[in-house]
């Protein structure tokens, strides 16, 4: 799956890593043939989030950190109900 943010010539590049049966998805709404939906912005719930991290709330309880190369293994422990928590993507 592709995210792209940009459209234009980075849209039409992107289209080239997209395996078959992979997805583009684009912010880019000009490109015909596409589904289209509206996303309006909400700042209650990140800024509550945000109010609870600095009251020190419990957070979730933590089954492991992966990699987001270890994606695969991830959605494996999903399926195979071996976990104890959530299971975490890591992107650096």
């Amino acid at each position: 799956m592709v995210f792209d943010t940009v459209g234009g010539d980075t849209q039409e590049r992107s289209w080239q890593v997209v395996r078959p049966g992979g997805r583009l998805v684009s912010i880019d709404a000009t490109k015909e043939g596409g589904r289209f939906f509206v996303v309006e912005p909400d700042h209650t719930g990140p800024e509550e989030l945000s109010r609870l991290v600095a009251d020190g709330e419990p957070a979730p309880p933590v089954d492991r950190v992966l990699p987001l190369a270890g994606t695969a293994q991830a959605y494996a422990a999903l399926e195979h109900g071996h976990h104890r928590g959530k299971i975490v993507p890591h992107v650096s």
